[in-house]
């Protein structure tokens, strides 16, 4: 299973809160978590930094200029859950599409 972030708030000392669509959250240390130096060292300015959000396409924490974190480590990190018990964690299933024909024949 791959994460997806529904909320994310930034806190004092380059920490985030965040949530997630499976309804975990908790904080995580960017601060602790990474270095900021090369693309990355904008982070350490909090201006910049409070401009975190959530992107739409993929669904992970982001900040303007498509600085954005894997949602697999945001989950470890805010859970403590283990990497492999994340991905080894089934997605829900997908609702099957049905033709003209086979939804004519359902009966609700």
């Amino acid at each position: 299973m791959i994460p997806r972030v529904k909320s994310v708030i930034p806190l004092d000392g380059f920490r985030i809160f965040v949530t997630f669509n499976d309804g975990a959250e908790g904080e995580v240390d960017i601060g602790k978590a990474l270095k900021f130096r090369g693309v990355l060292a904008k982070l350490a300015e909090p201006e910049f930094f409070n401009r975190v959000h959530v992107a739409r396409t993929y669904k992970t924490v982001t900040w303007p200029g498509q600085l954005d974190l894997d949602p697999v480590m945001l989950y470890h990190r805010a859970t403590g859950k283990s990497i492999e018990w994340i991905l080894d964690q089934d997605d829900p299933p997908k609702p099957k599409r049905m033709n003209k024909t086979q939804a004519a024949r359902t009966v609700i």
